[in-house]
């Protein structure tokens, strides 16, 4: 995705745990990534097929995935990654035009 080491490491540290002290040592410095992208993929637990795509701000997005991946929903993202791209660039180009009603 083309994003400078200083860039990947500021992603890492802002999506640990809010109350982290790597979140702390950033400061405002995560509002960098309001504006990054972060998108996962869906998966049908049985043949991995891709089923659909959540997209949202990229430190909102990982933090919503651990939500996931802590839930019965895991077979479907066992091994998902937040990638930090669209889901139209992950070859999702149509957008459900309401709110997630679980990460609105």
């Amino acid at each position: 995705f083309n994003y400078s080491l200083d860039m990947a490491h500021l992603m890492f540290d802002c999506t640990c745990h809010s109350s982290s002290p790597l979140v702390a040592m950033r400061g405002s410095q995560c509002a960098e990534l309001d504006n990054v992208r972060g998108a996962w993929v869906h998966h049908s637990p049985n043949s991995s097929v891709e089923l659909m795509c959540d997209e949202g701000p990229y430190v909102v997005a990982t933090r919503a995935l651990a939500i996931i991946k802590g839930s019965a929903q895991l077979p479907m993202h066992l091994h998902d990654p937040v990638n930090a791209a669209t889901c139209a660039y992950l070859g999702f180009p149509q957008m459900l035009p309401i709110p997630d009603h679980c990460f609105p």
